[in-house]
């Protein structure tokens, strides 16, 4: 469910390839959503975080023990 996306938006959306999910792609699909570009000057920072590793992806996942 995609509430408040115009179907103008959806109709820009970029069809996912086997390519994968490319920076790209990324940078297609904020532009679609938000109708405005990412900035150049924040893309060496959006990444940074650990949390973007493309190869965090095939890593064991670790438990997380119940509260």
């Amino acid at each position: 469910m995609l509430n408040g996306l115009s179907p103008d938006a959806l109709q820009k959306l970029p069809i996912l390839t086997s390519e994968g999910v490319t920076t790209a792609f990324e940078r297609q699909v904020f532009s679609a959503v938000t109708g405005s570009q990412v900035s150049a000057v924040a893309l060496p920072h959006l990444y940074a975080d650990p949390l973007y590793d493309p190869m965090r992806l095939f890593q064991t996942a670790v438990p997380v023990p119940p509260a």
